[in-house]
């Protein structure tokens, strides 16, 4: 894989993180902590994908994304965050393709090229390692912000939602299983969400982990059906790795910023995230 190809692998990986995408597959008649999570409601194909071609499909994800790129660059912290497609040759062929990264990938890229050049002529510059340890941290930092913005920015948050539901809705027209893990967040009833939560967050685990970015101080999962392995916190000023125990609540230490929680868990897993104040 060439490594435009990767970072753009890498950015539709954080958009499929933060998107989404689980809409009405989980019954939502027992939302207690305590509860076993229901069966998921199997989708009917059919009805989703019926009057979708191919290329409408494609379309709609190209514009979903350009909507994606345009809303993160107006509103991220860093220039070098900006997100612009080009059309590039790929390696050994004369076929052009569309390439979505950063500024600062791009930049990576360009001062890797140079180092290796430099090499085989025999001058003396840095290793071309040390601009892909510098490409992969920047793509950490967007990835992060990325995931932040989505949450805070009801514009981006829109836009992320209607590229996941296109890449979703190919999937199931290809016939395609989806691999990432697929979320919905829980609407407040008339009496508000169960057990006085803030924010209530149901997840079906795919292949990757569920990265969310806490709204509040306190959090614990419930109705928790599969293997859930392991959760990580890290927040602006430190990181820690959480062994899950059912029934347990954790609460961020005072003060402390920017706080996400990972989950790691075996694909098909499922449980809800509740967040109280």
């Amino acid at each position: 894989m060439s490594m435009a190809r990767l970072g753009e692998t890498l950015l539709i990986a954080t958009l499929l993180s933060i998107a989404p995408l689980w809409q009405a597959e989980i019954p939502q008649d027992d939302t207690s902590p305590g509860a076993a999570a229901p069966a998921s409601t199997a989708v009917d194909d059919e009805v989703i994908v019926r009057g979708f071609s191919y290329g409408e499909l494609r379309a709609r994800i190209r514009v979903a994304q350009e909507a994606v790129y345009a809303r993160f660059n107006d509103i991220n912290s860093d220039d070098a965050f900006d997100i612009t497609c080009k059309l590039e040759t790929r390696i050994l062929s004369h076929i052009k393709q569309e390439s979505c990264v950063s500024n600062s990938w791009r930049e990576q890229n360009a001062n890797m090229a140079r180092a290796t050049v430099s090499q085989m002529r025999g001058e003396y510059d840095v290793s071309p390692t040390l601009y892909l340890g510098i490409q992969r941290a920047m793509q950490q930092r967007l990835a992060a912000e990325m995931r932040r913005l989505a949450v805070v920015d009801p514009q981006l948050k829109d836009a992320v939602l209607q590229l996941g539901q296109a890449m979703y809705l190919m999937n199931l027209k290809s016939g395609t299983n989806p691999t990432w893990t697929l979320y919905r967040e829980v609407d407040a009833g008339a009496d508000g969400l169960p057990f006085g939560a803030e924010h209530v967050v149901q997840v079906r685990m795919g292949l990757e982990p569920w990265t969310h970015l806490l709204t509040q101080p306190t959090f614990t999962l419930g109705q928790v059906a599969g293997d859930i392995r392991k959760l990580e916190l890290e927040c602006a000023d430190l990181k820690r790795t959480l062994d899950y125990v059912p029934d347990v609540e954790w609460t961020v230490p005072p003060g402390a910023t920017d706080c996400t929680v990972r989950v790691r868990a075996k694909r098909g897993a499922t449980f809800a995230l509740y967040e109280f104040n």
